[in-house]
């Protein structure tokens, strides 16, 4: 059963899914990120020390570049954008669509615009609020004029606070909560800009998957003391929702009924989706990390199935919307959902999208 199945995927090295050079790479800063390589991840730190200085020298100079301009503003639409300062997993994509839904339920047409990564968060986007416009690209301010003109009066921007080009109405700025302030910068750590960057939202929502909600407490009033940064006006948690067939989403697995199942990602924080299914299963879960949006192909699935065997797999939302086209991966699929459940905050946060002016007349 479970110890033929590990043994099957070590044989096929499913833990270390992405051999090139990106998923080394990939595995390298995570496991760098998550104090996971010791003595020799401290060197690596030290070593990097001048690129993280250079990375800091290029955002300041960025950011002076931007202060200096007037952002491009579009006409007849208010723009609402959902951020953060770390690289991926503090849930952008599913808040951003929970922006949308409190806009849309105020009687508001909303769009989604994102930046194109390809086609798992935009696909995902769809999947979740179907009919509501999602468009993704590079010229962000276009794509703004595009959604107005097909009628939407907010946009919300997924993913938008480095992109400066476009002014908004509201700038939210999420902050996992396991990341803390004493990230450093790029490659040393996750964050692409430094705390003080802050000072440009207009709030802060805490995000948390596995801390302890005294701890977002803790990290709010941090935040709070910091001169200049904006008010932390809320903490949501980032929980496991229900397993769902990948062929069949009305079907739900009841809750420890997987048994040693493989889990395959291609997300940010990969092992934190590992710890989510873990607590939902029985046995040992396994973990097959790819790169964050990796792009899966006929080679991967073969190799799933290879290291799956006949036992269950599970993958995120995001990567079901790739794999789904790829055809069957021989055992049972589970697709891990996610649920965001508002530890404080709700009521200040919808009040401050509710309190959007009214769109410019057109």
């Amino acid at each position: 059963g479970g110890d033929r199945r590990r043994a099957q995927r070590r044989r096929a090295g499913g833990v270390t899914a992405d051999r090139g050079t990106r998923g080394v790479l990939h595995r390298t800063a995570g496991a760098l990120w998550g104090g996971d390589l010791g003595l020799p991840g401290r060197l690596l730190s030290v070593g990097l020390v001048p690129f993280s200085v250079a990375w800091r020298a290029g955002v300041w100079w960025r950011n002076r570049r931007f202060d200096r301009r007037v952002p491009a503003a579009v006409p007849g639409v208010r723009v609402v954008s959902v951020g953060n300062l770390a690289v991926g997993g503090t849930g952008k994509t599913p808040f951003s669509s929970w922006v949308a839904g409190v806009i849309t339920d105020a009687g508001r047409p909303v769009a989604i615009v994102r930046r194109d990564y390809g086609d798992d968060e935009t696909g995902l986007h769809r999947q979740w609020r179907p009919g509501m416009p999602v468009l993704s690209g590079s010229d962000r301010v276009q794509l703004t004029a595009d959604a107005r003109d097909a009628g939407a009066e907010v946009v919300v921007l997924d993913d938008g606070f480095q992109h400066r080009a476009l002014g908004r109405d509201l700038d939210l700025v999420l902050l996992a909560v396991e990341d803390g302030l004493s990230q450093p910068l790029l490659p040393r750590g996750r964050f692409r800009e430094p705390m003080s960057a802050l000072a440009r939202a207009d709030a802060v929502v805490l995000t948390r998957r596995h801390a302890a909600p005294e701890r977002a407490r803790a990290l709010a009033a941090a935040i709070e003391a910091h001169p200049a940064c904006a008010p932390v006006t809320g903490c949501v948690r980032l929980a496991p929702g229900r397993l769902r067939s990948l062929t069949d989403p009305t079907v739900a697995a009841p809750d420890r009924t997987l048994d040693s199942p493989l889990v395959v990602t291609g997300v940010a924080r990969p092992r934190e989706v590992l710890r989510d299914v873990a607590s939902l299963c029985t046995g040992t879960a396994t973990l097959m990390a790819f790169p964050d949006h990796h792009a899966f192909d006929a080679t991967d699935v073969e190799r799933i199935r290879v290291a799956a065997g006949p036992g269950p797999v599970v993958v995120t939302e995001k990567d079901a919307v790739k794999l789904r086209a790829l055809g069957d991966l021989s055992g049972p699929t589970w697709v891990l959902g996610q649920e965001l459940i508002w530890d404080w905050g709700l009521g200040d946060v919808t009040a401050l999208l509710s309190d959007l002016a009214p769109a410019v007349t057109r």
